[in-house]
């Protein structure tokens, strides 16, 4: 991955922590959504998405 001599590349982790940082906060906002309409998500939602 690295030669002798050469500097790390920490684009890459900054890059992939901040797309993590991203997909946590659409969980979040996703979640609060679904509790503050205090409804129940249906099964036929989570069949489509797992495809069972």
């Amino acid at each position: 991955m690295f030669t002798t001599g050469a500097a790390p590349r920490p684009w890459r982790h900054q890059l992939a922590g901040l797309w993590l940082g991203l997909f946590g906060v659409a969980i979040a906002a996703g979640l609060a959504m679904v509790m503050r309409a205090n409804t129940e998500i249906p099964e036929d939602y989570w069949r489509s998405i797992v495809n069972y």
